[in-house]
């Protein structure tokens, strides 16, 4: 008779420790990969977003886009007013409209919403007018109105890095796409430039600069500090 000898609890305690220890070793890895996967999607998005916006320029007389033709809407850069390029960038898919690092994004849950479909997860600086953003048309950072006035590092699109009130968070929803994930602050972020070189930037490299909603005789504080600043 063949007597087999079991595992006692001491082996067992040890082989799960063992694999404890492994799966320690490699999580991080994958974690590292799967960022780096999420970063080459989110940067090929920003590159199918340029080609359409230049697409709309080589069809409209080389002026970039109107983004903000319907007036009575929020004037934010994650929305395009404008119909026609609206069109363009929809027929890329709901993949290439929002960045797939962070799908608890406030502007994925817009989506939802009556005017959702205008929303997506990336700000368009190019043919921006409002002050809401941009001090002045030639700002040091946006593009203007032409591809023959922008500048070759104006800040064509960008991959929603900002905050709100100081805060990384808006009721209970994250703002920006790659972020820490204890602080919720932005450990980088994407940027294509007037003149098509896309990139990204570590967080230590971006510039800032908190924005009034101008009105005729004051000034509102909306809260919002968009990154304008992408460093090459």
């Amino acid at each position: 008779m063949i007597c087999r000898r079991a595992f006692t609890l001491i082996e067992l305690l040890v082989v799960i420790a063992v694999i404890a220890i492994l799966a320690a070793l490699v999580m991080p890895l994958i974690n590292s990969s799967l960022r780096q996967a999420e970063r080459a999607t989110c940067l090929s998005n920003t590159r199918q977003l340029f080609q359409a916006v230049m697409g709309y320029v080589s069809n409209w007389n080389n002026f970039y886009p109107d983004m903000d033709i319907v007036e009575w809407r929020w004037p934010t850069p994650n929305h395009c007013w404008n119909p026609v390029l609206n069109e363009e960038i929809h027929k890329l898919g709901k993949k290439v409209r929002f960045c797939p690092a962070n799908e608890y994004t406030e502007w994925h849950v817009r989506t939802n919403l009556a005017w959702g479909e205008y929303s997506m997860g990336y700000c368009i600086y190019a043919g921006r007018g409002y002050s809401y953003y941009t001090q002045q048309e030639g700002s040091k950072y946006l593009p203007g109105k032409t591809p023959a006035t922008a500048k070759p590092d104006s800040v064509l699109i960008t991959d929603l890095v900002r905050m709100w009130y100081g805060a990384w968070y808006r009721d209970g929803l994250h703002i920006n796409n790659h972020i820490d994930d204890e602080t919720f602050a932005p450990i980088g972020g994407h940027c294509c430039f007037a003149d098509g070189n896309a990139r990204w930037t570590p967080a230590d490299q971006l510039d800032w600069d908190r924005y009034y909603q101008e009105y005729p005789s004051f000034n509102v504080d909306q809260g919002w500090t968009f990154c304008l600043g992408f460093r090459r």
